[in-house]
């Protein structure tokens, strides 16, 4: 999979090279490549500071994009397969197998975790203005949106009309709508009013 930073000049392509999963940093104004072993789950953050990289053994980095330190996150050696930092970069969501689990990326500290889904892949969407809103797809063929706003998340919405397993969400640049694709027989991919379902 391949993800650009909000500046568009650093690409972050993960995927299986061999023998293993890898993630490699390319900056496109300079030519630098960096590698990193696991590349298992990876984000940008929005503020150009970090990328989040979650190594096939379940360790989870911050690592700084220009003074190149790597600083651990507290996690249970869970691989995430989905990671993704809020809209300011303040809080970062990890998935795996059906679990959420909520860092502070100031404090780095785990907020907490709490079970959302029943399926083995969960896959991650931060709302792009409200930094508190987290919409979460799985396996199981079910969208939720969560306020994580309070040390207890809150499911404000479910969204049900995929048949198969959700393999993708995300929102509109305004926030309003939420894209879905799933693998199925019959693939779809559906458009929802993120307010009304």
């Amino acid at each position: 999979s391949f993800e650009f930073d909000s500046s568009e000049e650093r690409l972050l392509i993960k995927g299986y090279w061999g023998d293993g999963y890898r993630a490699v940093l390319l900056n496109r104004k300079t030519g630098e490549q960096r590698m990193f072993k696991g590349g298992h789950g990876g984000s940008f953050d929005p503020q150009g500071r970090w990328i989040a990289l979650c190594t096939s053994q379940g360790q989870l980095d911050l690592i700084a994009l220009d003074s190149k330190e790597r600083i651990p996150l507290p996690n249970d050696g869970r691989k995430m397969k989905s990671v993704v930092f809020n809209v300011d970069g303040s809080l970062l969501a990890g998935a795996a197998e059906g679990d959420i689990t909520i860092w502070d990326t100031e404090e780095r500290t785990a907020r907490y975790s709490f079970p959302a889904h029943h399926g083995q892949y969960t896959h991650l969407s931060f709302h792009p203005t409200d930094p508190f809103r987290l919409a979460s797809a799985s396996d199981d063929g079910m969208i939720y949106l969560w306020d994580v706003s309070s040390d207890t998340p809150q499911r404000l919405r479910q969204f049900k009309g995929h048949s198969g397993r959700v393999s993708r969400i995300s929102f509109s640049p305004d926030g309003r709508r939420l894209a879905s694709g799933d693998y199925s027989p019959h693939p779809q991919a559906l458009l929802w009013d993120v307010e009304n379902g």
